[in-house]
């Protein structure tokens, strides 16, 4: 049996990037590296889109962690 836990990084206009040099999936293998250390697997990343005049924007992304547990 799986259990799922699920990780909503801060929206995308929040990260202030630009100074740091840095992209939002840096941001997400620095939460994968932390979470594989506590035991958690990464599953998959969800992305939450903003839909501005037709083109989607990725806004937010999710990321999907699991674990095997016994029952």
């Amino acid at each position: 049996m799986y259990e799922y836990e699920y990780i909503k990084l801060p929206l995308r206009k929040k990260w202030g990037f630009k100074k740091e040099n840095r992209t939002l999936w840096d941001e997400c293998e620095a939460v994968i590296a932390e979470q594989s250390c506590k035991g958690w697997r990464f599953v998959q990343c969800i992305v939450e889109p903003y839909n501005n005049a037709g083109m989607f924007i990725p806004v937010r992304y999710i990321l999907v962690f699991g674990k095997l547990v016994q029952s």
